[in-house]
């Protein structure tokens, strides 16, 4: 009787029967669970869902759909750090550092960041972005930053080290620096 296996709706007897009996048992009409995402979306590839009936174990997958590509304005994050969209597209796109979640006493504005499968050059610091960060005390400007806005150290009193690896900055506003450490250095690219 082991290759005997009862179709019948969940709620039936015939379920009933067939764990009694020990006998396989599948539903005609499936009870799926919440599901869980298999493969996170993103704005270049769909993702999957995986479904499981609670009944029978049976599996099913479906498609989620890509995530719509971030327009020129939206804030996006990746992990502890925020940014905005300042020019949007799959290719070319560009974004503002705006902030980062954690405290740390070191922090690099990168180059480049990846978020949701789109690469954007991050191009800017936000103004205020590490306004009176006390915990601060090195940061490295990644090489594609050529504007920094007003009071974006204002009052980091332990802020020590500032690396600048862009030879692209044009700007860099008012009261940047202003309640830094007092001997502060501040390294950039020769010429």
């Amino acid at each position: 009787c082991n290759s005997l296996t009862i179709y019948a709706n969940p709620e039936s007897y015939a379920r009933v029967y067939a764990d009694n009996e020990k006998i396989r048992f599948n539903c005609l009409k499936h009870l799926w669970d919440e599901g869980i995402i298999t493969l996170e979306p993103t704005v270049t590839n769909e993702g999957t869902k995986l479904f499981t009936c609670k009944t029978c174990k049976t599996n099913k997958t479906e498609k989620i759909a890509k995530l719509p590509l971030p327009q020129t304005g939206n804030t996006i994050t990746n992990s502890d750090d925020s940014y905005k969209v300042t020019k949007s597209g799959r290719i070319n796109g560009t974004v503002k550092y705006l902030t980062t979640k954690k405290s740390k006493t070191t922090i690099t504005i990168p180059d480049t960041v990846t978020i949701d499968g789109i690469t954007y050059k991050v191009t800017a610091v936000s103004k205020n972005a590490f306004k009176n960060n006390k915990k601060l005390k090195k940061i490295i400007v990644g090489k594609n930053i050529n504007k920094i806005e007003a009071g974006v150290f204002y009052g980091c009193k332990n802020l020590k080290m500032i690396t600048v690896k862009s030879t692209k900055l044009k700007s860099v506003g008012k009261n940047v620096f202003k309640g830094i450490h007092k001997n502060a250095k501040i390294k950039v690219p020769a010429g």
